[in-house]
């Protein structure tokens, strides 16, 4: 998909399910969220990713853009969609990596490549269900300040805690879990939201 976050919105699960799965072993909820967060290496409409090159812009771009963003080759803020000279480069390192013919542009053979990264931990906002909510909502009980249910449900209480952990990190308060948000460090040595709630490949 081209976002990630699209798949929470056809996750049709009732709140009863979502404190059953919220209740069993971890193991689960990472075997939940393996399946969520990997289902589809094609767009919304079905089609696979297109080539992109440096000037082109869109939801491609942007993807690829999430999965650099994860590994460190880009920054949150390259975010943006539009395939520029630093996503040009951080292609051609990557395609250098993986011997590939390192020529900035990302086709069929390099998208192959990029296939075994997920994207960026979807954006979580007022509203939003499921497993990886009820993982957000478990890191934030351990010191986060968060004292609500692990239901799966992106609620009031929720988004209060996001936005005091915004506040602290010195990000924009929105209260909307984006990319700044997942990565911004969280206490002890490199981690951050998206790797304590187990999101990290």
């Amino acid at each position: 998909m081209t976002q990630v976050a699209v798949n929470l919105k056809t996750i049709d699960l009732r709140k009863a399910e979502l404190h059953s799965i919220a209740g069993d072993d971890i193991k689960t909820l990472q075997a939940l969220l393996n399946l969520f967060l990997t289902a589809g290496d094609v767009g919304e409409d079905g089609t696979p990713p297109a080539t992109i090159k440096l000037g082109d812009t869109g939801d491609d771009v942007k993807r690829l853009q999430r999965v650099f963003a994860r590994n460190k080759a880009l920054g949150p803020d390259d975010v943006d969609g539009v395939f520029g000279p630093r996503t040009e480069e951080a292609v051609k390192d990557f395609q250098q990596a993986n011997g590939l013919v390192a020529d900035g542009v990302v086709g069929p053979i390099t998208w192959s490549h990029v296939h075994p990264y997920r994207e960026a931990s979807p954006t979580l906002q007022a509203g939003s269900l499921g497993p990886v909510v009820a993982m957000l909502q478990r890191v934030l009980k351990t010191g986060f300040g968060y004292t609500g249910a692990i239901d799966g449900i992106f609620g009031p209480t929720t988004e209060n805690v996001v936005r005091q952990y915004q506040t602290n990190a010195g990000l924009p308060v929105t209260g909307v879990m984006d990319e700044r948000t997942w990565m911004a460090p969280a206490g002890a040595a490199g981690a951050t939201l998206e790797s304590l709630s187990g999101l990290i490949l």
